[in-house]
């Protein structure tokens, strides 16, 4: 395989891979590595995003002191072992292994402790889950636009009780709306959703969007007709599988007990995308 082309980084930025990651190879970018001894910031991006998306953070917490790094996380951009099949491996995606991940890089970085970890989209769950499992290591964390709702419940005293009525059926309220809909994280994990997602957004939509310079989006666009979209389509897999989501139960009742943020856009959709979850956010899960 032909080397993959230099990514256009700011100064003092560099890009490097660390093998034997949980299974990966992984890719990271980093700053602040010149002087050891630094406190470590881990930066999570989402969907469909890469450790490039925080090019331009990396210096600025580098001036301020820190050692900080953004890997491309399993199924994403130059990180590589992970399965790009559909009918694959698709449990290395769930949150615990994601959480894995990130707690074997920052060993094999020689840390024992991060002072923060940041998550954006969906690093955001991630982050969280560092922050629940391991709050030795991970000092800190941020996370933004995705609220962080907590451990799924495990039903509590229901011995001697009727059982509860089921929750409203949001996929059948929106199967039967005059347009039909499908929420977008179930048709996400459908085996089409791969194959669709490079005509989107039109180019219409790409030309009325100049916040994202034509010299970034070569980047994105490089990266993802290399890998496809699957790797990060199986997160989706994986946070709506029962299979998946019955494993998190183990830490019903778990809550962030260490210094947390919620950041996001006041016009930002993220923070409502998931009923109640902003709300149980603010009532105790941190």
């Amino acid at each position: 395989m032909p080397p993959l082309p230099l990514l256009p980084l700011p100064i003092g930025v560099r890009s490097r891979t660390v093998p034997g990651i949980n299974g990966l190879a992984v890719h990271l970018l980093e700053a602040g590595f010149e002087t050891p001894g630094r406190p470590l910031v881990l930066l999570l991006h989402g969907f469909p995003e890469l450790a490039f998306s925080w090019r331009h953070v990396l210096p600025a917490l580098a001036a301020a002191g820190f050692h900080a790094i953004a890997p491309d996380q399993r199924g994403y951009g130059r990180t590589t072992g992970w399965d790009a099949r559909y009918d694959g491996d698709v449990g290395s995606f769930r949150m615990l292994n994601l959480a894995r991940d990130a707690l074997g890089l920052v060993m094999a970085l020689g840390y024992r402790q991060v002072h923060a970890v940041v998550g954006h989209d969906f690093g955001s769950p991630v982050a969280a889950w560092c922050a629940v499992v391991r709050p030795d290591v991970f000092q800190r964390v941020v996370l933004m636009s995705a609220p962080f709702a907590g451990p799924p419940a495990l039903p509590f005293n229901t011995a001697d009780r009727p059982a509860a009525a089921k929750p409203v059926d949001v996929h059948a309220a929106l199967a039967a709306l005059p347009r039909p809909r499908k929420h977008y994280q179930w048709h996400y994990a459908t085996p089409g959703a791969n194959a669709e997602l490079p005509h989107m957004p039109t180019p219409a939509q790409i030309a009325a969007n100049r916040w994202l310079p034509d010299a970034a989006l070569r980047v994105y666009s490089s990266e993802y007709t290399r890998t496809g979209f699957q790797g990060g389509l199986n997160w989706y897999r994986c946070s709506i599988g029962e299979v998946y989501q019955a494993e998190l139960q183990l830490f019903a009742g778990r809550r962030i007990e260490v210094p947390a943020l919620y950041l996001a856009g006041r016009s930002d959709w993220g923070t409502y995308q998931k009923p109640g979850g902003f709300e149980a956010l603010q009532a105790g899960v941190c």
